[in-house]
């Protein structure tokens, strides 16, 4: 592994300039036409690469040629797959248990916020009630006499 990795800096520091753009000459063109010079200077990267020389080519691809092998797992599949599912049932348990426990707070606070409307509701009916007492008292003797007595006064007669 360490062979490799060397190599790999080796090929990498051979091959550096094969990618890094060439300067050009400061020319005054015009916009439609290239000078030859200009395309002169404009290499491609496999003139570049070619142009190295044989050893800096010959790093470069037994780097290339290395890379592949590199990268090695240091557990299998199987592993990685029982991990990751661990992982995501592990995720998921918590999200559960979450929502379970904001489940049971809304469930909390409705029933919180009911007795409360329903204690405001009967605050309502007790402080009202002196202000038509007198009328549901007169409604009730209407009733209870058949229409007879109006619940303003004594009975007529």
């Amino acid at each position: 592994m360490k062979a490799v990795s060397t190599l790999l800096a080796v090929a990498a520091v051979g091959s550096s300039s094969a990618f890094a753009p060439q300067p050009q000459a400061p020319t005054v063109t015009s916009a439609l036409h290239a000078t030859s010079a200009d395309e002169a200077a404009v290499t491609s990267r496999r003139s570049a690469l070619l142009s190295l020389g044989g050893a800096a080519a010959a790093a470069a691809t037994a780097a290339v040629v290395a890379a592949p092998t590199a990268a090695l797992a240091d557990e299998s599949a199987e592993d990685m797959v029982a991990r990751i599912a661990a992982k995501s049932a592990a995720a998921n348990e918590a999200a559960r248990a979450k929502a379970e426990k904001e489940a049971a707070s809304k469930a909390q606070a409705k029933e919180g916020s009911s007795n409360l409307v329903l204690g405001v509701g009967a605050a309502g009916v007790a402080l009202t009630l002196p202000f038509f007492l007198p009328n549901l008292l007169r409604l009730g003797s209407k009733l209870s006499s058949g229409g007879e007595d109006d619940g303003y006064g004594a009975r007529r007669k």
